[in-house]
């Protein structure tokens, strides 16, 4: 009976430390994981579509791309989309959500944002949160190319003017700021 009690003890704490790994750690990197709603997704593709000239060979990213939604819908929508995502259980979720659909321009990779360069890419979208924004700023003015489009969903970035804000979707246009 000691050892069963044991046993029982010791896969509890194993599942413990494997939710801090997979949730906690990312919150404590950047920010914890939190769902798109779809009308926050359509906003976002509205507004991208407003303020992007031509989405031919454009790239975008998700930074915490979470469970992969927004980078699909970025994908139907005609965008090379990419999502970066810290979480192992969410860039597996998400890789197999991309796959159902079919899709051939949606990728996830498991990556720290912060740590990556975001030079490749055309549009940038994230949800934020306010502690990492200033920092965030200064890495997306080091990196972005002119005339970059950034989408912040409900944080702002603290320096940068946004040409547009509608329903707390914060829009910058690198250069323009």
């Amino acid at each position: 009976m000691f050892y069963l009690v044991v046993s029982i003890e010791l896969v509890l704490i194993l599942i413990l430390l494997l939710f801090i790994i997979y949730f906690g750690i990312p919150f404590v990197k950047g920010a914890p994981f939190a769902v798109s709603t779809p009308g926050k997704t359509r906003k976002i593709l509205e507004l991208i579509n407003r303020y992007l000239n031509n989405k031919r060979d454009v790239k975008a990213a998700d930074l915490g791309s979470g469970d992969g939604r927004l980078v699909i819908a970025l994908a139907k929508d005609g965008l090379e989309a990419h999502g970066l995502e810290i979480n192992p259980f969410l860039v597996w979720y998400s890789r197999r959500k991309i796959k159902k659909a079919g899709l051939t321009n949606a990728f996830i990779q498991r990556a720290d944002y912060l740590k990556e360069n975001l030079s490749e890419y055309d549009v940038i979208v994230l949800f934020g949160v306010f502690y990492m924004m200033d920092r965030l700023e200064q890495k997306l003015k080091r990196e972005l190319k002119p005339g970059a489009l950034v989408i912040s969903n409900y944080f702002f970035f603290p320096h940068w003017k946004p040409i547009a804000c509608e329903d707390k979707v914060f829009v910058y246009r690198l250069n323009s700021t």
